[in-house]
């Protein structure tokens, strides 16, 4: 394998980012919050931490496959070190799925993979989680950064439907967790969930790499 420097202490090794950095994102700063149409959003780690915040900003910028690998690996580490006060909030009691908060299809040709990609791919690999694309992005909104809160949520508004097709049967009687990369105003998120709140019998759940 072909040494390189790691993306945050830039420290000569075999990854992208060293043991020693990755050790250093703390595993417990995780928040939990409700929103309207979403009985708990609970949110990993910090966009925050500069660490955190250095693999971000190589996937989104760089799309900087090996980075996003990371932070799934990440995403696992800290979803199955939960405390159990925490844990109960993601028991099974009937068949789930995870349903990622899609990107519009011309975004999607512009930035090849994402961290989302890679933590829907990983969470159909380890736990074969079944996946329906049944939520779609119809508009391409702007890009959020430095628009407000009530910017966002006007962007939003009217960004996804859901297909009228047979994957909304396999849906209502299933547990539905919306996955993000991060989580900042929650307007995505609510957006989504009031999109399939209709056609589900259970509350909506969502789950977030990152707050912000």
């Amino acid at each position: 394998m072909i040494s390189q420097s790691c993306l945050y202490c830039q420290c000569v090794q075999k990854k992208c980012l060293c043991d020693s950095c990755f050790e250093r994102i703390p595993r417990d700063t995780y928040q939990v919050r409700s929103r309207p149409h979403l009985k708990s959003v609970l949110s990993l780690v910090s966009f925050h931490h500069p660490v955190v915040k250095t693999l971000m900003h190589a996937v989104k910028f760089r799309q900087n496959d090996e980075a996003a690998k990371v932070l799934s690996r990440l995403f696992w580490r800290t979803l199955s070190e939960l405390p159990q006060s925490l844990s109960v909030l993601f028991s099974m009691p009937l068949p789930y799925f995870w349903l990622p908060i899609p990107s519009h299809v011309s975004r999607e040709k512009e930035r090849g993979a994402t961290v989302l990609d890679w933590l829907t791919q990983t969470s159909i690999d380890r736990l074969n989680i079944p996946y329906y694309p049944s939520l779609e992005r119809l508009k391409r909104t702007r890009r959020f950064f430095g628009l407000s809160k009530c910017d966002r949520k006007a962007e939003i508004t009217g960004a996804f439907f859901i297909q009228p097709d047979l994957s909304l049967a396999y849906l209502r009687d299933r547990q539905v967790y919306l996955v993000d990369d991060i989580l900042t105003t929650g307007a995505t998120l609510e957006e989504a969930a009031k999109a399939i709140a209709s056609h589900v019998s259970w509350p909506v759940r969502a789950i977030t790499l990152c707050y912000a």
